[in-house]
Parts: structure tokens; C-alpha cells; sequence
């Protein structure tokens, strides 16, 4: 009992320092990723749809709309500094199911670093099946963090035609977008839009969509 007494303001201390500890180290993270976006948005301000990372918040949301009873691979598109890719890993996706493509070298450079065990593949996703040629009825979903609305409509075009080609019938299109303020979603080629999610503590505010494809 006297022992807890004196050693309380040490193990008071030593907990305030680990949680400053943390909090430091969750701030370089983030600033390190920040970096990053930043520079590939001044590089490449089309292909980059926001130079913060997607909060845990809205990656969260989409990791959980993977349906975790159904095999086969989850492809995650534009992967960014890997916010949602980590989302997918907590969620309980395995690394082994998980393929991330990221155009960005710079990106994927960091991406390889942080996930040493996943496979992070370098290209366009508007030449998706060249860079995953797996079958199409092994995909669960594809999740993509693609700037649609800043992408040229041609380019959206081909990426959509390569998701729809690679999608099974019963797979998920999980996508996020910034555009909240609309009443309508605006239509992705060749998919139906079946959830919506606002993510307003996102910077900017975000709206996690949910599409299968349209069967024809």
C-alpha cells in the first residue's frame, strides 16, 4: 500500500510521457504523409484528390463494407499514404488477400516501407488487368480512393470499363468521394449505387459510396 504511494508520481509521470509519446509520433506520421500528398499534388494536382491523408474515420467505413464471409482478392486502388489500406488490414483482411496499386513511385516507395508484406504494385488503374491478371470471379471488391471528379472523363471512363471488367457479378465497388453537397449521386458508368455514407470529420468532408455492377 505505502510502496503504490511512493511510486504513484513516477508511474503517473512515466504514462504522461508515453502518452505524449504517442501523440508525437501519430503527429511525424501524419506530417510525413501530408509531405507527400503534397508533393504529388503539386506535381500532379489531377491525380491527387485531397493532400491530407482520409481521416480513420472514413477509412474505417470502407474497410467495413468488405464482405469478410466471401473469399477471394480485395484490389485497392489509389492507395495514397495507406490510410485505408490499414483500415483493411484492422478490419481483419488478410495481407495475403490484399493487392494495392498506386500509381505514385514516390507512393508506392513509402507504401512497400510501411507494408512490407503486402503486394503494392506500381501502374494505372486504367491498365488494371495487366497489373493483376487474376480471375475475375477470385475478386471480393475493389475499393478505390481515385479522384474521379478531377480525372478527365476519358480517363474515368477507361478505369471504370477495367473495374466492371474485373468485378464478379455478386462484387463490390466501394469509393469514396468529396462531392456531399449534391442530392444525386452521380452515376458511375456501368455500376448501380446501392449505399451511401457521409463522413463529415473528414478533411474535406467526404461520402462513402457502394456500387455493383449493372447486369445487363
Amino acid at each position: 500500500m505505502y510502496l503504490e504511494y511512493i511510486l504513484y508520481p513516477f508511474l503517473s509521470t512515466s504514462k504522461l510521457c508515453y502518452y505524449y509519446l504517442m501523440k508525437s509520433t501519430k503527429l511525424t506520421k501524419t506530417f510525413t504523409q501530408t509531405m507527400l500528398l503534397l508533393k504529388e499534388f503539386w506535381k500532379h494536382p489531377q491525380k491527387v484528390g485531397a493532400i491530407c491523408p482520409s481521416s480513420p474515420r472514413l477509412a474505417r467505413v470502407m474497410a467495413r463494407q468488405i464482405d469478410k464471409t466471401r473469399d477471394g482478392w480485395i484490389i485497392e486502388i489509389g492507395a495514397g499514404t495507406g490510410a485505408v489500406t490499414e483500415a483493411l488490414l484492422d478490419e481483419g483482411v488478410s495481407p495475403s488477400q490484399l493487392i494495392v496499386v498506386e500509381q505514385s513511385e514516390s507512393l508506392v516507395d513509402y507504401l512497400r516501407d510501411r507494408f512490407s508484406t503486402l503486394q503494392v504494385i506500381q501502374g494505372d488503374a486504367a491498365n488494371l488487368r495487366q497489373l493483376i491478371p487474376v480471375d475475375s470471379q477470385k475478386i471480393n471488391a475493389i475499393v478505390s480512393s481515385l479522384p474521379m471528379l478531377s480525372l478527365p472523363p476519358e480517363q474515368v471512363s477507361s478505369i471504370l470499363k477495367e473495374f466492371y471488367a474485373l468485378l464478379p457479378a455478386d462484387g463490390k465497388l466501394i469509393q469514396y468521394t468529396y462531392d456531399v453537397l449534391s442530392p444525386k449521386a452521380k452515376p458511375l458508368e456501368g455500376f448501380i449505387l446501392v449505399k451511401t455514407y457521409s463522413i463529415w470529420l473528414n478533411v474535406p468532408p467526404a461520402k462513402v459510396q457502394v456500387f455493383r455492377k449493372k447486369l445487363t
